[in-house]
């Protein structure tokens, strides 16, 4: 269409005049553009999921950390500060790291159940999945990893990670670590008490019976168990 002078335009007259969300950080003053613009666009990931950056991305990823608009959840995972950080969401950033057919059991069970009360992961517990040395580079944390799969009764499906029951993941938490039952009990109690009663525990206890430990194990539930 010829405007008033007889000229094409050289734009539609739907499109809107450059702006400042269209220059550079540089331009912008902004350092933290590239992450506002990503989510503006719907090009990149959700904020109130786990994601994990790119190399091309780390350098921001790194700053925005700092400055608190994003926080680590585990390895080089990350979610946005705001985001609401329960059992599904900890069990999505896992799922980035151990690939599929793992099954995290244990200390690393415990914090997907129980959050920081469990204390976050500096070593992954996992059941099948990738070899060690694969996994640990994945994920930049040591690797615990054992061939024996739990039994599908003592399992969970959370974010698409499998993760052993909060009442098998005390058992395996007593059994190899007797130590910590007493505050990974009062942990999984907090976050998952109807999960965690008295049947509950015999069971997974049974079902870990041809386990290394399960004596043990059942010597520290009762003293976890008994009133103070």
């Amino acid at each position: 269409m010829l405007d008033g002078t007889g000229a094409l335009p050289t734009t539609r007259p739907t499109d809107p005049p450059p702006g400042p969300a269209d220059a550079g950080p540089a331009a912008t003053g902004d350092p933290h553009r590239w992450l506002r613009e990503v989510l503006r666009r719907g090009h990149g990931p959700d904020p109130v999921l786990p994601w994990r950056p790119v190399p091309a991305q780390r350098a921001g990823t790194a700053r925005d950390v700092r400055d608190g608009l994003l926080r680590v959840l585990v390895g080089d995972v990350v979610v946005a500060a705001g985001a609401p950080l329960d059992a599904a969401t900890r069990a999505r950033a896992l799922a980035l790291l151990v690939g599929a057919g793992a099954v995290v059991v244990g200390p690393t069970a415990a914090w997907v159940h129980a959050g920081a009360a469990a204390d976050a992961p500096q070593r992954l517990w996992v059941a099948g999945g990738p070899r060690p040395q694969v996994l640990a580079a994945r994920a930049g944390l040591p690797v615990e990893r054992t061939r024996c799969r739990p039994a599908r009764a003592d399992l969970l499906e959370l974010g698409g990670l499998l993760v052993t029951s909060p009442a098998r993941t005390l058992v395996d938490v007593a059994r190899t670590a007797p130590g910590r039952a007493v505050r990974v009990r009062e942990a999984l109690l907090a976050a998952c008490p109807e999960s965690l009663g008295p049947a509950d525990v015999r069971e997974a206890t049974d079902g870990a019976r041809r386990r290394r430990g399960v004596r043990a194990a059942r010597a520290a539930l009762g003293a976890a168990a008994a009133p103070a």
